[in-house]
């Protein structure tokens, strides 16, 4: 009794995805590091796990994890159509009987899921790029420390200054 609504949000659903995954893992097989580790000689293999998977894994997670909410919300005519009672059948029906509440209700927990889905994408993105990121604001905030502490006529100067230097 649920297999042609799974088919069917399946049906609409999956074709703009796998465009975009498509599109993603093409656009970095071009990439210049991509090119650099085939011509040192790596396996495919090792290029796809190492160099391919991990730069288009961002937004594949985040596109992924994303959907989710959507598809709960996104069953509303199906489960009107089919007779499923869920989230969908109750906003269409309170919608019809003017029950405000409940749609009030409905839209603070959709908000709510969509943050909590957000952050879990942000949560199980972070270890793919914390490191490169973590190191390069290191390396901006020397620099920047270093290109103040050069220039003595400027306020910022003065005071990198007397505290590196002590004078």
């Amino acid at each position: 009794y649920l297999l042609l609504p799974w088919l069917i949000l399946l049906a609409v659903s999956i074709g703009p995805d796998i465009r975009l995954y498509r599109g993603l893992m093409l656009t970095e097989a071009g990439a210049d590091h991509v090119r650099t580790a085939r011509s040192k000689g790596a396996s495919e293999a090792r290029v796809l796990v190492r160099h391919l998977l991990p730069n288009a894994a961002i937004p594949i997670i985040t596109n992924t994890v994303m959907a989710v909410p959507f598809l709960v919300l996104g069953s509303l005519l199906l489960e009107r159509f089919f007779s499923i009672p869920g989230i969908g059948d109750l906003v269409v029906s309170s919608l019809g009987n003017g029950d405000f509440p409940v749609l009030k209700a409905i839209t603070i927990l959709s908000a709510l899921a969509l943050m909590v889905f957000n952050l879990l994408a942000d949560v199980v993105q972070r270890p793919t790029f914390a490191a490169e990121e973590i190191e390069r604001q290191r390396q901006q905030a020397l620099s920047a420390l270093k290109v103040a502490a050069e220039d003595p006529e400027s306020i910022a100067g003065r005071v990198i200054g007397r505290l590196i230097y002590g004078f």
